[in-house]
């Protein structure tokens, strides 16, 4: 799932609930892999790839529907954050990402590096 744009109302922002429920599942899987660590510190690199199952109605080889790559990246590094991996999405200085067609289920590979 990508992320939503935050909307306001009543004087506050929020996220939409579905956009919202999705990233704290994501953060829950990446803080089970990361138990007991500290957020990684300093630059570095993050490796990103999508796959999403492709529509009946879609013949294209690529992946070219919403939602958009930058909306996927935006979720996974608010995710990296809530989990304790990293401090600050800032720290990624370095980024590879793309989305792919899968048959079977949709997943998300997560690589991270430092950078020295």
């Amino acid at each position: 799932m990508a992320q939503a744009r935050a909307r306001t109302g009543k004087g506050h922002g929020y996220y939409p609930a579905k956009s919202a429920g999705y990233r704290k599942w994501a953060a829950l899987s990446l803080r089970s892999q990361h138990t007991g660590k500290p957020p990684l510190a300093g630059p570095v690199k993050l490796g990103l790839l999508f796959y999403r199952v492709r529509p009946k109605s879609n013949r294209s080889d690529w992946p070219t529907i919403k939602p958009d790559l930058d909306n996927y990246v935006k979720m996974l590094c608010d995710a990296l954050m809530d989990a304790g991996v990293l401090a600050d999405d800032s720290q990624v200085c370095r980024l590879d990402a793309g989305k792919f067609w899968i048959a079977e289920e949709p997943c998300v590979e997560v690589v991270l590096e430092p950078l020295t």
